[in-house]
């Protein structure tokens, strides 16, 4: 169960958070909560109101209105270390100094302070194979949730200052979220089929609404 003090800690820290309960249904998370937190105007006294008996999770939210930006990184299988090559392909380096909390499967959400040159969707899931990033419109689960008797933990706690964005993150994320759109969008309409390629991979693991798609 989730406490009105457990709250008040993330607020007293410089987040805005708020109460839900998530359940695992077929090995994927089902959040239990019909509150509109995109539309709402959170603050420490609300989140309070809105906590219910059953609630297990935290959810955190990020994007420049929150000044946070959290990076995530999966653990899931990677036969052909994409992910590593690419961090190292760009030079990524993630510090000491980054609040990090490790995640029940084994992932690690590392908070940072709201970038700027970022460009494309900044809530994304599939930037490269297990490499999320939660920005505008986006949240994160966050201690002390507890699912399925799993907990997020903090590794390395905030300390009231978030750090940058490395540069060389924020251009990894910027190829890969611009790049294979601007291929496809500049093409002539005899050369786009060559970039198929480019678009599948742009497109794998993510997820659009209706008319994303449709545009």
């Amino acid at each position: 169960m989730i406490t009105p003090e457990a709250l008040t800690a993330w607020y007293r820290k410089g987040y805005t958070v708020f109460p839900l309960r998530i359940d695992l249904e077929n090995g994927k998370k089902v959040i239990r909560n019909s509150f509109r937190w995109k539309d709402a105007e959170l603050d420490e006294g609300k989140a309070i109101t809105l906590l219910k008996p059953d609630h297990n999770a935290v959810a955190v939210l990020t994007g420049p209105k929150y000044n946070l930006f959290v990076l995530d990184l999966d653990n899931k299988p990677d036969p052909e270390n994409e992910l590593e090559n690419t961090l190292a392909e760009y030079g990524v380096f993630i510090g000491s100094d980054v609040p990090m909390v490790s995640t029940p499967s084994g992932g690690a959400h590392y908070y940072f302070a709201w970038p700027s040159g970022i460009t494309g969707s900044t809530t994304r899931e599939g930037i490269v194979r297990n490499l999320d990033i939660r920005g505008a419109g986006g949240l994160v689960f966050a201690p002390p949730t507890l699912i399925d008797g799993r907990q997020y933990k903090f590794r390395i706690k905030p300390n009231g200052h978030l750090p940058e964005v490395p540069n060389s993150l924020v251009r990894l994320i910027n190829d890969h979220t611009t790049a294979a759109k601007g291929l496809v969008a500049s093409a002539s309409t005899e050369d786009r089929y060559k970039y198929v390629y480019h678009a599948v991979r742009f497109l794998q693991g993510v997820k659009l609404s209706y008319d994303e798609w449709v545009q």
